[in-house]
Protein backbone atom coordinates (compact mmCIF):
# COMPACT_ATOMS: atom_id res chain seq x y z
CA UNK A 1 0.00 0.00 0.00
CA UNK A 2 0.66 3.69 -0.29
CA UNK A 3 3.20 5.04 2.40
CA UNK A 4 1.55 7.69 2.51
CA UNK A 5 -1.69 6.26 3.27
CA UNK A 6 0.01 4.42 5.88
CA UNK A 7 0.50 7.18 7.58
CA UNK A 8 -2.86 8.48 7.29
CA UNK A 9 -4.23 5.21 9.17
CA UNK A 10 -1.32 5.80 11.79
CA UNK A 11 -2.58 9.36 12.27
CA UNK A 12 -6.08 7.94 12.63
CA UNK A 13 -4.78 6.72 15.92
CA UNK A 14 -4.40 9.88 17.30
CA UNK A 15 -8.32 10.55 17.33
CA UNK A 16 -10.35 9.07 20.14
CA UNK A 17 -12.26 6.92 17.68
CA UNK A 18 -13.80 3.10 18.60
CA UNK A 19 -12.64 0.48 15.94
CA UNK A 20 -16.65 0.55 14.04
CA UNK A 21 -16.37 5.01 14.60
CA UNK A 22 -13.10 4.76 12.92
CA UNK A 23 -14.26 2.35 9.71
CA UNK A 24 -17.25 4.61 9.33
CA UNK A 25 -15.18 8.17 9.59
CA UNK A 26 -12.45 6.83 7.26
CA UNK A 27 -15.05 5.56 4.74
CA UNK A 28 -17.18 8.71 5.22
CA UNK A 29 -13.77 10.78 4.36
CA UNK A 30 -13.01 8.85 1.33
CA UNK A 31 -16.61 8.80 -0.02
CA UNK A 32 -16.52 12.60 0.25
CA UNK A 33 -13.72 13.89 -1.12
CA UNK A 34 -15.06 11.85 -4.16
CA UNK A 35 -18.24 13.24 -4.20
CA UNK A 36 -17.29 16.43 -3.80
CA UNK A 37 -13.96 17.23 -6.09
CA UNK A 38 -15.08 20.22 -6.98
CA UNK A 39 -15.81 21.69 -3.98
CA UNK A 40 -13.21 23.78 -1.83
CA UNK A 41 -12.57 21.51 0.99
CA UNK A 42 -10.39 23.96 2.97
CA UNK A 43 -13.54 26.71 3.07
CA UNK A 44 -15.80 23.60 4.16
CA UNK A 45 -13.96 23.26 6.87
CA UNK A 46 -12.98 26.41 7.79
CA UNK A 47 -16.83 27.40 7.87
CA UNK A 48 -17.63 24.20 9.62
CA UNK A 49 -20.04 23.14 7.04
CA UNK A 50 -18.11 20.29 7.12
CA UNK A 51 -20.31 18.29 9.02
CA UNK A 52 -23.49 19.27 7.20
CA UNK A 53 -21.63 16.74 4.77
CA UNK A 54 -21.49 13.80 6.65
CA UNK A 55 -25.03 14.64 7.58
CA UNK A 56 -26.14 14.31 4.23
CA UNK A 57 -24.31 11.11 3.94
CA UNK A 58 -26.24 9.60 7.08
CA UNK A 59 -30.01 10.63 5.16
CA UNK A 60 -28.27 8.58 1.63
CA UNK A 61 -27.66 5.60 3.69
CA UNK A 62 -30.77 6.18 5.88
CA UNK A 63 -33.03 5.69 2.88
CA UNK A 64 -31.79 3.00 2.25
CA UNK A 65 -31.79 1.82 5.50
CA UNK A 66 -28.90 1.18 6.18
CA UNK A 67 -27.29 3.04 9.62
CA UNK A 68 -23.86 4.85 9.22
CA UNK A 69 -22.30 5.74 12.44
CA UNK A 70 -22.60 9.92 12.31
CA UNK A 71 -19.48 11.73 13.01
CA UNK A 72 -19.21 14.48 15.44
CA UNK A 73 -15.64 14.63 16.81
CA UNK A 74 -13.97 18.13 16.58
CA UNK A 75 -10.88 16.65 15.45
CA UNK A 76 -11.83 15.64 12.86
CA UNK A 77 -11.20 18.53 10.59
CA UNK A 78 -7.49 18.93 10.83
CA UNK A 79 -7.24 15.12 10.18
CA UNK A 80 -9.55 15.95 6.36
CA UNK A 81 -7.19 18.83 5.57
CA UNK A 82 -4.50 16.65 5.53
CA UNK A 83 -5.92 14.48 3.58
CA UNK A 84 -6.99 16.63 1.25
CA UNK A 85 -3.81 18.21 0.46
CA UNK A 86 -2.68 14.51 -0.27
CA UNK A 87 -5.46 13.97 -2.89
CA UNK A 88 -4.97 17.23 -4.76
CA UNK A 89 -1.17 16.81 -4.66
CA UNK A 90 -1.61 13.08 -6.76
CA UNK A 91 0.10 11.42 -3.42
CA UNK A 92 -2.58 9.50 -3.11
CA UNK A 93 -5.76 8.36 -5.40
CA UNK A 94 -8.85 6.69 -5.22
CA UNK A 95 -7.49 3.14 -5.51
CA UNK A 96 -5.48 3.66 -2.50
CA UNK A 97 -8.41 5.46 -0.62
CA UNK A 98 -10.19 1.47 -1.15
CA UNK A 99 -7.16 -0.49 -0.40
CA UNK A 100 -7.20 1.60 2.93
CA UNK A 101 -11.00 0.89 3.46
CA UNK A 102 -10.33 -3.51 3.17
CA UNK A 103 -6.89 -2.79 5.50
CA UNK A 104 -9.08 -1.01 8.03
CA UNK A 105 -12.02 -3.62 7.75
CA UNK A 106 -9.15 -6.56 8.44
CA UNK A 107 -7.37 -4.61 11.41
CA UNK A 108 -10.77 -3.93 13.14
CA UNK A 109 -12.57 -7.67 13.11
CA UNK A 110 -9.71 -10.34 12.43
CA UNK A 111 -12.63 -12.70 11.32
CA UNK A 112 -13.59 -10.30 8.53
CA UNK A 113 -12.11 -11.36 5.24
CA UNK A 114 -11.10 -10.07 1.70
CA UNK A 115 -10.83 -12.47 -1.17
CA UNK A 116 -7.04 -12.56 -1.71
CA UNK A 117 -6.20 -11.26 -5.97
CA UNK A 118 -5.20 -14.28 -7.08
CA UNK A 119 -7.82 -16.50 -5.82
CA UNK A 120 -10.36 -14.03 -7.03
CA UNK A 121 -8.83 -14.32 -11.20
CA UNK A 122 -8.79 -18.03 -10.79
CA UNK A 123 -12.31 -18.12 -9.82
CA UNK A 124 -13.71 -15.16 -12.37
CA UNK A 125 -11.61 -16.99 -14.83
CA UNK A 126 -14.12 -20.23 -14.74
CA UNK A 127 -16.98 -17.83 -15.75
CA UNK A 128 -15.21 -17.14 -19.25
CA UNK A 129 -17.85 -16.81 -21.76
CA UNK A 130 -21.04 -17.63 -19.05
CA UNK A 131 -20.58 -14.32 -17.49
CA UNK A 132 -23.24 -12.01 -19.15
CA UNK A 133 -24.86 -11.77 -16.01
CA UNK A 134 -23.36 -13.06 -12.72
CA UNK A 135 -24.56 -12.97 -8.93
CA UNK A 136 -22.30 -12.88 -6.08
CA UNK A 137 -23.97 -13.64 -2.34
CA UNK A 138 -22.53 -13.67 0.66
CA UNK A 139 -19.91 -10.96 2.76
CA UNK A 140 -16.77 -11.80 0.91
CA UNK A 141 -17.61 -12.17 -2.13
CA UNK A 142 -17.41 -8.25 -3.29
CA UNK A 143 -14.35 -8.67 -4.31
CA UNK A 144 -15.87 -10.80 -7.35
CA UNK A 145 -18.47 -8.53 -8.01
CA UNK A 146 -15.85 -5.59 -8.32
CA UNK A 147 -13.91 -7.25 -10.75
CA UNK A 148 -17.26 -8.57 -13.09
CA UNK A 149 -18.79 -5.01 -12.87
CA UNK A 150 -16.32 -3.68 -15.30
CA UNK A 151 -17.97 -6.17 -18.22
CA UNK A 152 -21.24 -8.03 -16.68
CA UNK A 153 -24.22 -7.21 -15.28
CA UNK A 154 -23.51 -8.55 -11.41
CA UNK A 155 -25.37 -8.42 -8.02
CA UNK A 156 -24.17 -8.65 -4.59
CA UNK A 157 -25.92 -9.95 -1.51
CA UNK A 158 -24.81 -9.24 1.80
CA UNK A 159 -26.62 -9.50 4.96
CA UNK A 160 -24.22 -7.93 7.03
CA UNK A 161 -24.92 -4.27 7.26
CA UNK A 162 -20.77 -3.02 7.53
CA UNK A 163 -19.55 -5.42 4.50
CA UNK A 164 -22.54 -3.69 2.53
CA UNK A 165 -21.15 -0.39 2.78
CA UNK A 166 -17.90 -0.90 2.54
CA UNK A 167 -18.99 -2.52 -1.20
CA UNK A 168 -21.09 0.57 -1.53
CA UNK A 169 -17.80 2.74 -0.79
CA UNK A 170 -15.17 1.00 -2.58
CA UNK A 171 -17.60 0.91 -5.83
CA UNK A 172 -17.72 4.34 -5.87
CA UNK A 173 -14.21 5.03 -4.76
CA UNK A 174 -13.68 2.27 -7.94
CA UNK A 175 -15.93 3.60 -10.63
CA UNK A 176 -16.68 -0.19 -10.39
CA UNK A 177 -21.13 0.11 -10.43
CA UNK A 178 -23.12 -3.14 -9.55
CA UNK A 179 -26.42 -3.54 -8.08
CA UNK A 180 -25.93 -4.67 -3.49
CA UNK A 181 -28.05 -6.06 -1.49
CA UNK A 182 -28.19 -5.61 2.24
CA UNK A 183 -30.27 -8.97 2.99
CA UNK A 184 -30.47 -12.62 4.08
CA UNK A 185 -29.59 -14.77 0.79
CA UNK A 186 -30.57 -17.90 2.47
CA UNK A 187 -33.41 -16.73 4.74
CA UNK A 188 -34.79 -13.64 3.06
CA UNK A 189 -33.67 -13.33 -0.39
CA UNK A 190 -33.81 -10.02 -1.82
CA UNK A 191 -33.11 -10.24 -5.51
CA UNK A 192 -35.96 -10.92 -7.02
CA UNK A 193 -37.54 -10.37 -10.68
CA UNK A 194 -41.18 -11.11 -11.92
CA UNK A 195 -42.30 -12.55 -8.19
CA UNK A 196 -39.18 -15.05 -8.42
CA UNK A 197 -35.71 -15.33 -7.73
CA UNK A 198 -34.01 -13.32 -10.44
CA UNK A 199 -31.83 -15.99 -12.59
CA UNK A 200 -28.23 -14.80 -13.49
CA UNK A 201 -26.24 -16.72 -16.15
CA UNK A 202 -23.78 -17.79 -13.16
CA UNK A 203 -23.23 -17.56 -9.55
CA UNK A 204 -19.68 -17.20 -7.88
CA UNK A 205 -19.22 -17.14 -3.84
CA UNK A 206 -17.03 -17.39 -1.02
CA UNK A 207 -19.89 -18.58 1.24
CA UNK A 208 -19.31 -18.13 4.99
CA UNK A 209 -17.73 -21.63 6.44
CA UNK A 210 -18.88 -23.61 9.74
CA UNK A 211 -22.78 -21.85 9.52
CA UNK A 212 -25.64 -23.71 10.89
CA UNK A 213 -29.12 -23.11 10.15
CA UNK A 214 -32.16 -24.23 11.42
CA UNK A 215 -33.07 -27.37 9.32
CA UNK A 216 -34.42 -26.87 5.53
CA UNK A 217 -37.77 -27.35 6.92
CA UNK A 218 -37.97 -24.62 9.26
CA UNK A 219 -36.44 -21.94 7.63
CA UNK A 220 -39.99 -21.64 6.06
CA UNK A 221 -38.40 -20.98 2.13
CA UNK A 222 -41.46 -19.35 -0.37
CA UNK A 223 -38.64 -20.46 -3.12
CA UNK A 224 -38.11 -24.87 -2.82
CA UNK A 225 -34.79 -24.18 -2.90
CA UNK A 226 -33.93 -26.71 -0.13
CA UNK A 227 -35.17 -30.59 -1.06
CA UNK A 228 -32.35 -31.78 1.41
CA UNK A 229 -33.37 -31.70 5.32
CA UNK A 230 -29.71 -30.24 5.86
CA UNK A 231 -28.90 -27.33 8.34
CA UNK A 232 -25.25 -27.10 7.18
CA UNK A 233 -24.58 -23.95 5.36
CA UNK A 234 -22.22 -26.08 2.79
CA UNK A 235 -25.55 -27.51 1.02
CA UNK A 236 -27.73 -24.66 1.38
CA UNK A 237 -25.40 -22.09 0.18
CA UNK A 238 -25.09 -23.89 -2.85
CA UNK A 239 -28.56 -25.12 -3.06
CA UNK A 240 -29.59 -20.74 -3.18
CA UNK A 241 -26.54 -20.56 -5.45
CA UNK A 242 -28.11 -23.16 -8.34
CA UNK A 243 -31.82 -21.59 -7.77
CA UNK A 244 -30.25 -18.05 -9.10
CA UNK A 245 -28.38 -19.75 -11.63
CA UNK A 246 -29.05 -20.91 -15.07
CA UNK A 247 -25.70 -21.83 -15.91
CA UNK A 248 -22.67 -22.62 -14.44
CA UNK A 249 -21.79 -22.08 -10.22
CA UNK A 250 -18.63 -21.56 -8.60
CA UNK A 251 -17.94 -21.51 -5.07
CA UNK A 252 -15.12 -21.94 -2.56
CA UNK A 253 -15.99 -24.66 0.19
CA UNK A 254 -14.43 -26.03 3.13
CA UNK A 255 -12.46 -29.39 2.42
CA UNK A 256 -14.01 -30.87 4.91
CA UNK A 257 -17.23 -30.10 3.06
CA UNK A 258 -16.06 -32.49 0.53
CA UNK A 259 -15.80 -36.05 2.14
CA UNK A 260 -18.78 -35.31 4.93
CA UNK A 261 -21.24 -38.03 4.00
CA UNK A 262 -24.04 -37.14 6.92
CA UNK A 263 -28.00 -37.54 5.53
CA UNK A 264 -28.22 -34.16 4.08
CA UNK A 265 -24.67 -34.03 2.46
CA UNK A 266 -24.83 -37.38 0.60
CA UNK A 267 -28.51 -36.72 -0.93
CA UNK A 268 -27.17 -33.37 -2.07
CA UNK A 269 -24.24 -35.44 -3.79
CA UNK A 270 -26.12 -37.68 -5.42
CA UNK A 271 -28.44 -35.29 -6.78
CA UNK A 272 -25.46 -33.30 -8.77
CA UNK A 273 -24.24 -36.67 -10.17
CA UNK A 274 -27.55 -37.92 -11.23
CA UNK A 275 -28.52 -34.58 -12.89
CA UNK A 276 -24.66 -33.96 -14.48
CA UNK A 277 -23.92 -30.97 -12.40
CA UNK A 278 -20.92 -31.50 -11.03
CA UNK A 279 -18.31 -30.16 -13.34
CA UNK A 280 -15.03 -30.45 -11.37
CA UNK A 281 -13.27 -30.42 -8.18
CA UNK A 282 -10.49 -28.17 -7.38
CA UNK A 283 -8.35 -29.19 -4.56
CA UNK A 284 -6.09 -25.43 -3.54
CA UNK A 285 -2.97 -25.02 -1.39
CA UNK A 286 -2.88 -25.75 2.35
CA UNK A 287 -3.13 -22.56 4.28
CA UNK A 288 -3.94 -20.39 1.26
CA UNK A 289 -5.75 -17.81 3.31
CA UNK A 290 -3.18 -17.72 6.16
CA UNK A 291 -3.41 -15.69 8.48
CA UNK A 292 -6.99 -14.52 8.17
CA UNK A 293 -8.62 -18.32 7.58
CA UNK A 294 -7.04 -21.54 8.96
CA UNK A 295 -9.33 -23.58 7.00
CA UNK A 296 -8.20 -25.45 4.04
CA UNK A 297 -10.35 -24.85 1.62
CA UNK A 298 -11.07 -26.12 -1.91
CA UNK A 299 -13.42 -24.98 -5.17
CA UNK A 300 -16.03 -26.45 -6.76
CA UNK A 301 -17.68 -26.08 -10.14
CA UNK A 302 -21.40 -26.74 -11.30
CA UNK A 303 -22.84 -26.71 -14.52
CA UNK A 304 -26.48 -26.91 -14.74
CA UNK A 305 -26.30 -27.29 -18.34
CA UNK A 306 -24.27 -30.71 -18.49
CA UNK A 307 -24.93 -33.80 -20.29
CA UNK A 308 -21.56 -35.53 -19.57
CA UNK A 309 -21.34 -37.50 -16.27
CA UNK A 310 -17.91 -37.43 -15.94
CA UNK A 311 -16.24 -35.50 -13.05
CA UNK A 312 -12.84 -33.80 -13.00
CA UNK A 313 -10.34 -34.13 -10.18
CA UNK A 314 -8.00 -31.07 -10.18
CA UNK A 315 -4.56 -30.79 -7.81
CA UNK A 316 -3.75 -27.36 -7.31
CA UNK A 317 -2.17 -27.97 -4.03
CA UNK A 318 1.07 -27.78 -4.99
CA UNK A 319 0.25 -24.35 -7.22
CA UNK A 320 1.90 -21.76 -4.74
CA UNK A 321 5.14 -19.43 -3.60
CA UNK A 322 5.60 -18.35 -0.35
CA UNK A 323 5.23 -14.40 -0.06
CA UNK A 324 6.37 -14.67 3.79
CA UNK A 325 6.89 -16.90 6.46
CA UNK A 326 3.36 -16.72 7.43
CA UNK A 327 1.22 -16.21 3.72
CA UNK A 328 1.56 -18.21 0.48
CA UNK A 329 -0.16 -16.81 -2.74
CA UNK A 330 -1.12 -18.71 -5.58
CA UNK A 331 0.48 -19.32 -8.70
CA UNK A 332 -0.42 -20.85 -12.07
CA UNK A 333 -3.71 -19.78 -12.43
CA UNK A 334 -3.48 -20.12 -16.46
CA UNK A 335 -2.50 -23.82 -15.90
CA UNK A 336 -5.37 -24.82 -13.35
CA UNK A 337 -8.11 -23.14 -15.76
CA UNK A 338 -6.71 -25.50 -18.59
CA UNK A 339 -6.93 -28.91 -16.98
CA UNK A 340 -10.53 -28.16 -16.53
CA UNK A 341 -10.60 -29.07 -20.23
CA UNK A 342 -8.56 -32.20 -19.88
CA UNK A 343 -10.81 -35.11 -20.72
CA UNK A 344 -8.26 -37.89 -19.60
CA UNK A 345 -6.92 -38.28 -16.06
CA UNK A 346 -3.18 -37.39 -16.23
CA UNK A 347 -0.54 -35.59 -13.92
CA UNK A 348 -2.92 -33.25 -11.66
CA UNK A 349 -6.32 -34.18 -12.97
CA UNK A 350 -8.17 -37.35 -13.07
CA UNK A 351 -11.79 -37.97 -14.96
CA UNK A 352 -14.18 -40.13 -12.55
CA UNK A 353 -17.22 -41.57 -13.43
CA UNK A 354 -19.79 -41.34 -11.15
CA UNK A 355 -20.23 -44.89 -10.51
CA UNK A 356 -16.78 -44.30 -8.87
CA UNK A 357 -17.95 -41.75 -6.63
CA UNK A 358 -20.45 -43.69 -5.57
CA UNK A 359 -18.39 -46.51 -4.78
CA UNK A 360 -16.39 -44.05 -2.69
CA UNK A 361 -19.53 -42.93 -0.33
CA UNK A 362 -19.58 -39.77 -1.99
CA UNK A 363 -16.43 -38.29 -1.13
CA UNK A 364 -15.22 -35.90 -3.60
CA UNK A 365 -12.00 -34.97 -1.50
CA UNK A 366 -9.50 -34.96 -4.96
CA UNK A 367 -6.66 -36.95 -3.27
CA UNK A 368 -9.07 -39.62 -3.48
CA UNK A 369 -8.57 -39.54 -6.98
CA UNK A 370 -5.43 -38.01 -8.10
CA UNK A 371 -2.40 -39.66 -7.19
CA UNK A 372 1.11 -37.78 -7.34
CA UNK A 373 4.11 -38.95 -9.27
CA UNK A 374 5.56 -40.94 -6.19
CA UNK A 375 1.66 -42.36 -5.16
CA UNK A 376 1.46 -43.80 -8.93
CA UNK A 377 5.03 -45.36 -8.61
CA UNK A 378 4.00 -46.61 -5.61
CA UNK A 379 0.68 -48.25 -6.71
CA UNK A 380 2.84 -49.52 -9.73
CA UNK A 381 4.92 -51.64 -7.19
CA UNK A 382 1.67 -52.90 -5.40
CA UNK A 383 0.37 -54.31 -8.41
CA UNK A 384 3.26 -56.94 -8.86
CA UNK A 385 1.64 -58.80 -5.75
CA UNK A 386 -1.01 -61.02 -5.67
CA UNK A 387 -3.74 -58.65 -3.37
CA UNK A 388 -6.25 -59.19 -0.68
CA UNK A 389 -8.47 -57.00 0.87
CA UNK A 390 -7.63 -56.39 4.65
CA UNK A 391 -11.32 -57.86 5.52
CA UNK A 392 -10.17 -61.30 3.87
CA UNK A 393 -7.51 -61.86 6.37
CA UNK A 394 -7.98 -60.33 9.60
CA UNK A 395 -11.12 -59.14 12.13
CA UNK A 396 -11.28 -55.54 12.59
CA UNK A 397 -12.50 -54.16 15.68
CA UNK A 398 -13.50 -50.64 16.51
CA UNK A 399 -12.76 -49.85 20.34
CA UNK A 400 -15.63 -47.91 21.91
CA UNK A 401 -15.68 -45.51 24.64
CA UNK A 402 -14.74 -46.76 28.19
CA UNK A 403 -15.53 -44.06 30.92
CA UNK A 404 -13.20 -44.16 33.85
CA UNK A 405 -15.70 -44.58 37.31
CA UNK A 406 -14.02 -42.68 39.98
CA UNK A 407 -14.20 -45.11 43.03
CA UNK A 408 -14.31 -48.13 40.80
CA UNK A 409 -12.58 -50.97 42.26
CA UNK A 410 -11.16 -52.79 38.71
CA UNK A 411 -8.68 -51.97 36.63
CA UNK A 412 -8.20 -51.52 32.92
CA UNK A 413 -4.97 -49.92 31.09
CA UNK A 414 -5.79 -48.23 27.65
CA UNK A 415 -2.64 -47.46 25.29
CA UNK A 416 -2.87 -44.83 22.88
CA UNK A 417 -1.00 -43.52 19.79
CA UNK A 418 1.14 -42.12 22.15
CA UNK A 419 1.57 -45.67 24.12
CA UNK A 420 4.08 -47.09 20.79
CA UNK A 421 7.24 -45.91 19.94
CA UNK A 422 8.92 -45.11 16.34
CA UNK A 423 9.00 -49.15 15.37
CA UNK A 424 5.71 -49.68 16.90
CA UNK A 425 6.83 -51.48 20.24
CA UNK A 426 4.75 -50.65 23.47
CA UNK A 427 7.01 -48.20 25.12
CA UNK A 428 5.43 -48.35 28.79
CA UNK A 429 3.15 -45.16 28.31
CA UNK A 430 -0.96 -45.53 29.69
CA UNK A 431 -3.43 -44.72 31.10
CA UNK A 432 -5.34 -46.56 33.80
CA UNK A 433 -9.41 -46.56 33.60
CA UNK A 434 -11.90 -47.43 36.75
CA UNK A 435 -14.48 -49.49 36.59
CA UNK A 436 -17.45 -50.77 38.66
CA UNK A 437 -18.10 -54.08 37.15
CA UNK A 438 -15.36 -56.52 36.72
CA UNK A 439 -14.35 -55.99 33.15
CA UNK A 440 -14.07 -59.90 32.60
CA UNK A 441 -17.63 -60.39 32.86
CA UNK A 442 -18.43 -60.82 28.88
CA UNK A 443 -21.07 -58.49 28.84
CA UNK A 444 -19.56 -55.68 30.23
CA UNK A 445 -18.78 -53.63 27.19
CA UNK A 446 -15.06 -53.39 27.81
CA UNK A 447 -14.72 -57.35 27.54
CA UNK A 448 -15.97 -56.61 23.72
CA UNK A 449 -11.98 -55.01 23.19
CA UNK A 450 -9.20 -56.53 25.13
CA UNK A 451 -6.43 -56.71 23.49
CA UNK A 452 -4.46 -60.05 22.08
CA UNK A 453 -0.95 -60.44 21.94
CA UNK A 454 0.30 -59.64 18.11
CA UNK A 455 -3.02 -57.46 17.36
CA UNK A 456 -2.03 -54.90 15.33
CA UNK A 457 -3.54 -51.29 15.70
CA UNK A 458 -3.81 -49.14 12.84
CA UNK A 459 -4.37 -44.88 13.93
CA UNK A 460 -7.79 -44.46 12.34
CA UNK A 461 -8.35 -40.79 13.98
CA UNK A 462 -5.86 -37.96 14.02
CA UNK A 463 -2.22 -39.54 13.23
CA UNK A 464 -2.82 -41.16 10.17
CA UNK A 465 -0.36 -43.75 9.24
CA UNK A 466 0.92 -44.67 12.93
CA UNK A 467 1.08 -48.34 13.72
CA UNK A 468 1.39 -50.26 17.11
CA UNK A 469 2.47 -53.88 17.24
CA UNK A 470 1.19 -55.74 20.28
CA UNK A 471 4.06 -58.10 21.06
CA UNK A 472 3.89 -57.63 24.60
CA UNK A 473 0.67 -56.31 26.47
CA UNK A 474 1.41 -53.89 30.03
CA UNK A 475 -1.60 -55.77 31.89
CA UNK A 476 -3.71 -58.47 30.98
CA UNK A 477 -7.09 -56.38 30.81
CA UNK A 478 -5.52 -53.71 27.81
CA UNK A 479 -7.62 -51.67 25.73
CA UNK A 480 -7.29 -49.36 22.66
CA UNK A 481 -8.27 -46.28 22.46
CA UNK A 482 -10.53 -45.13 20.03
CA UNK A 483 -7.89 -43.59 18.10
CA UNK A 484 -6.97 -47.15 16.50
CA UNK A 485 -8.68 -50.09 14.80
CA UNK A 486 -7.72 -53.44 15.99
CA UNK A 487 -6.75 -55.58 13.01
CA UNK A 488 -6.78 -59.07 14.23
CA UNK A 489 -5.19 -61.67 11.83
CA UNK A 490 -7.32 -64.42 11.65
CA UNK A 491 -6.55 -68.07 12.78
CA UNK A 492 -4.93 -70.35 9.75
CA UNK A 493 -4.40 -67.03 7.30
CA UNK A 494 -1.78 -68.08 4.38
CA UNK A 495 0.13 -65.14 2.90
CA UNK A 496 -0.09 -62.89 6.14
CA UNK A 497 1.06 -62.99 9.61
CA UNK A 498 0.75 -60.01 12.33
CA UNK A 499 4.25 -58.69 11.76
CA UNK A 500 4.09 -58.71 7.64
CA UNK A 501 0.99 -57.27 8.09
CA UNK A 502 2.78 -54.52 10.35
CA UNK A 503 5.52 -54.22 8.32
CA UNK A 504 3.84 -53.63 4.88
CA UNK A 505 1.35 -50.86 6.93
CA UNK A 506 4.46 -49.22 8.44
CA UNK A 507 6.10 -49.04 4.91
CA UNK A 508 5.87 -46.48 2.03
CA UNK A 509 3.25 -48.92 -0.01
CA UNK A 510 1.02 -49.11 3.10
CA UNK A 511 1.42 -46.12 4.50
CA UNK A 512 0.55 -44.32 1.01
CA UNK A 513 -2.95 -46.16 0.77
CA UNK A 514 -3.90 -45.21 4.63
CA UNK A 515 -3.02 -41.98 3.64
CA UNK A 516 -5.37 -41.56 0.21
CA UNK A 517 -8.21 -43.24 2.38
CA UNK A 518 -7.97 -40.88 4.98
CA UNK A 519 -11.05 -38.46 5.59
CA UNK A 520 -11.48 -34.74 7.04
CA UNK A 521 -9.77 -31.69 7.18
CA UNK A 522 -9.67 -30.70 10.83
CA UNK A 523 -9.14 -34.52 12.07
CA UNK A 524 -8.23 -36.54 9.74
CA UNK A 525 -10.20 -39.85 10.27
CA UNK A 526 -10.63 -43.20 8.09
CA UNK A 527 -14.00 -44.74 7.89
CA UNK A 528 -14.05 -48.70 8.28
CA UNK A 529 -15.61 -49.33 4.77
CA UNK A 530 -12.60 -47.75 3.51
CA UNK A 531 -10.52 -49.57 5.96
CA UNK A 532 -11.60 -53.11 5.28
CA UNK A 533 -11.23 -52.82 1.30
CA UNK A 534 -7.29 -51.54 1.66
CA UNK A 535 -5.27 -53.57 -0.44
CA UNK A 536 -3.00 -56.13 1.10
CA UNK A 537 -0.29 -58.22 -1.01
CA UNK A 538 0.03 -62.24 -0.05
CA UNK A 539 3.50 -63.44 0.80
CA UNK A 540 5.07 -66.89 0.03
CA UNK A 541 6.00 -67.97 3.30
CA UNK A 542 9.92 -67.44 2.43
CA UNK A 543 8.28 -63.53 2.48
CA UNK A 544 6.85 -64.23 5.57
CA UNK A 545 9.90 -65.52 7.13
CA UNK A 546 11.99 -62.60 6.12
CA UNK A 547 8.96 -60.60 7.27
CA UNK A 548 10.15 -62.31 10.30
CA UNK A 549 13.82 -61.50 10.21
CA UNK A 550 13.30 -58.00 8.90
CA UNK A 551 11.52 -56.90 12.18
CA UNK A 552 14.03 -59.20 14.64
CA UNK A 553 16.82 -56.67 12.97
CA UNK A 554 14.81 -53.43 13.14
CA UNK A 555 14.57 -54.35 16.93
CA UNK A 556 18.52 -54.54 17.41
CA UNK A 557 19.28 -51.72 15.58
CA UNK A 558 16.56 -49.71 17.32
CA UNK A 559 18.29 -51.22 20.97
CA UNK A 560 21.53 -49.94 19.71
CA UNK A 561 20.00 -45.77 19.09
CA UNK A 562 18.45 -46.30 22.35
CA UNK A 563 21.70 -47.24 24.27
CA UNK A 564 23.90 -44.51 22.15
CA UNK A 565 21.23 -42.29 23.31
CA UNK A 566 20.85 -42.77 27.31
CA UNK A 567 25.15 -42.99 26.40
CA UNK A 568 24.73 -39.46 24.97
CA UNK A 569 22.40 -38.34 27.74
CA UNK A 570 24.85 -38.91 30.49
CA UNK A 571 27.39 -37.34 28.74
CA UNK A 572 25.69 -33.92 27.93
CA UNK A 573 23.90 -34.17 31.44
CA UNK A 574 26.03 -35.52 34.19
CA UNK A 575 29.20 -34.56 33.09
CA UNK A 576 30.57 -30.81 32.28
CA UNK A 577 34.70 -31.96 31.98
Amino acid sequence: MNKQMMSILDRLNSIPLEGTERLSFLMQSFLLIKLNESDDFVSLLTSNKIQSKFDELSAYYDKQGIFITPIENPMIGNFLLGLVDLYEADVINFKDMAEAISLELIRKDRASFIMPEELCKLGIAFLEGKDTSVYCPFESSDSFAERLAKHSDVSYETKNMERFLVADVRSKLLNCNYEKYCSDPISQPKVIESGGLKRFTSSIAFPPMGVKYPTSNELNDIWGRFPEKSFTGDVLHLRHMLAQTTDRVVAFVAASFLSRSTAGEKKFKQSLLKNNWLEAVISLPTNILSPFLGANISMIILDKKRTIEQVKFIDASSNFEKKTAREIKLVGIDEIVKLLDSDKSKGKVAVVTSQEIEANEYDLSVPRYVFSQEAQALQSELEKYELTNLEDVVELIRPQAVKSIEGGEHELVEINISSFNKIGEYNGIHKVIYQEDDPVNKSSRASKQFLQKNDVLIASKGSIGRIGLVEDLPAELTIAGQSFMIARVSPNTKGVTPVSLYQFLSSKLGNEQLQRIQSGATIPFINIKDLKSLKIPLATQEQLDLAEQLRAEVKAQHNKIEKLQDSLNQLTQDRWF
